[in-house]
């Protein structure tokens, strides 16, 4: 919803806290304002990219999805939809093979959810989060709170910020003693 393209969605850069899902590490990240940013540069995390990525499409709401929907995957089964292996097989992998969705002890709606967020072609993926949020609420038969641009931009001026003092006080005495 602020226009920006995280590039590297994957478990180690989501963070859980109760009932919150805060997302991490936006040392890749480019606004979608900005794309040429990027070049020809590939990044992201291989197990958790797009097949497009892998031919030197840009980057998109959709990659960033795919990556959500292999984290859903990965968070429904216990594994990865596919095997890891070198930079060659992952790629194979992406561009070439569907997931086995169907086969999966699931409901219906999560794997129609699941089918979606990790289509091959992009354009078949959902077009934002949001999208992805409302169907899966539908899928679990869940309401989805209220937010709206005024509540949650309150929350962000009210948050508190969490800064690094304790670690810099570390460093500087480090250097000191250097």
């Amino acid at each position: 919803w602020r226009n920006i393209l995280h590039r590297d969605i994957k478990p180690g850069n989501v963070l859980v806290v109760d009932d919150e899902v805060r997302v991490l590490d936006f040392g890749l990240s480019l606004s979608v304002d900005n794309l040429e940013e990027a070049g020809d540069e590939i990044s992201g995390t291989t197990a958790f990219m797009a097949p497009e990525l892998f031919n030197g499409d840009p980057p998109s709401a959709a990659s960033d999805l795919y990556a959500v929907g292999i984290m859903a995957y990965q968070l429904f089964t216990g594994r990865l939809p596919f095997p890891t292996g070198t930079l060659v097989q992952t790629m194979h992998y992406a561009l070439e093979v569907q997931p086995e969705i169907d086969s999966l002890d699931l409901p219906d709606g999560i794997k129609a959810l699941l089918a979606q967020l990790l289509a091959k072609n992009p354009a078949r993926r959902h077009g934002t989060a949001r999208e992805v949020i409302a169907d899966l609420a539908a899928a679990t038969d869940q309401s989805i709170a209220c937010e709206t641009v005024r509540t949650r931009e309150s929350f962000l001026e009210s948050a508190p910020l969490v800064g690094r003092k304790g670690e810099v006080q570390q460093l500087t005495r480090m250097l000191d003693e250097a």
